[in-house]
């Protein structure tokens, strides 16, 4: 019987036809061939024997395995320490393959091996609230168009942060919750990244919230962000309750910055730059919500819908 390939031409038969004697076997070796610059992904094709009037198809494949890296998350504090990860401190970094949409979940000091390609970083190292829940201490590193094409660190130095001006609006607001982060449109949906702050039951509460600038990206594909609500605590308020329950005011601070964190980031807003807005809302026994605003939005798809991108991490350590 004849035999015949059709496929790329990575594939090699070792003969172009079979003798198969009556009840026997027989047997052809297709090898391929990607030592010479193939590029990576999978490639398939067929191997037609015709004889007899009839033909047999078997399909063939290999896959060219995509270059990786091993990379160590190197993440320093404002003092140059390394990051640490204890009961009162968090430093970790989600790395983004922005081309694969495969999301890795490292912490500080860990090693991963990463396919070559672009990713979005997005991480932090931040220390406990000691007067209430989450983090009142933040360092923020974002960016949108790392390339890693050799092995190495990832290095995210705390040493580099500036810290965001903020002020309260009135003497007896306390910050209620906030954070610094960056918006990056992948396709038509949009990562939306960042660490956040907020405080339960400490009046007066002020966080120190810090970012360090960018190495990558531009307007096009990064939009830096922070944000404060601020609130009026009651006095005696318990994190197990309601929180700013009956505030007479919600104040909400929103600063962008597109393309780059800026040297000098500030979450103040003049008195005269705030909209004044009178709401009221309806509500059921039993139920609960927060009057909360985010500072930036995905881009619209193509159907005029705001889509979030959602991935799932791989841990490493």
């Amino acid at each position: 019987m004849a035999l015949e390939l059709q496929s790329s031409r990575i594939f090699k038969l070792s003969k172009t036809s079979l003798r198969v004697p009556a009840h026997g076997t027989a047997t052809v070796d297709v090898t391929a061939d990607t030592s010479s610059h193939t590029p990576e992904g999978p490639y398939g094709g067929w191997l037609i024997a015709l004889g007899n009037g009839t033909s047999v198809r078997t399909t063939i494949g290999v896959g060219v395995e995509v270059a990786s890296y091993e990379q160590k998350i190197e993440m320093l504090d404002r003092s140059g320490k390394p990051g640490v990860n204890d009961e009162n401190n968090v430093a970790a970094a989600y790395l983004l393959d922005v081309d694969h949409l495969q999301l890795y979940l490292m912490e500080a000091g860990g090693t991963v091996r990463l396919p070559h390609g672009r990713y979005l970083v997005d991480a932090f190292n931040a220390k406990s609230n000691p007067g209430g829940f989450g983090f009142d201490d933040v360092t923020y590193f974002g960016e949108p168009d790392l390339i890693v094409d050799h092995a190495g660190s990832i290095v995210l130095d705390g040493r580099e942060a500036h810290q965001v001006a903020i002020k309260a609006p009135v003497t007896d607001a306390a910050a209620a919750a906030g954070g610094v982060g960056f918006a990056r449109p992948i396709g038509e949906l949009t990562y939306i990244g960042g660490v956040g702050v907020n405080n339960s039951f400490e009046p007066g509460f002020s966080p120190a919230m810090y970012v360090v600038p960018n190495r990558t990206g531009s307007a096009k594909n990064f939009t830096g962000f922070a944000h404060l609500a601020w609130a009026g605590m009651p006095d005696g308020q318990s994190p197990d309750g309601d929180i700013y329950l009956d505030s007479p005011y919600l104040y909400h601070d929103v600063a962008v910055w597109p393309g780059r964190f800026p040297v000098k980031p500030s979450l103040i807003t003049k008195p005269g730059d705030y909209a004044h807005l009178d709401a009221s809302y309806a509500g059921e026994p039993g139920t609960r919500a927060n009057n909360y605003g985010y500072p930036t939005l995905p881009k619209p798809d193509a159907g005029g819908h705001w889509v979030g991108l959602f991935c799932s991490p791989r841990r490493s350590r």
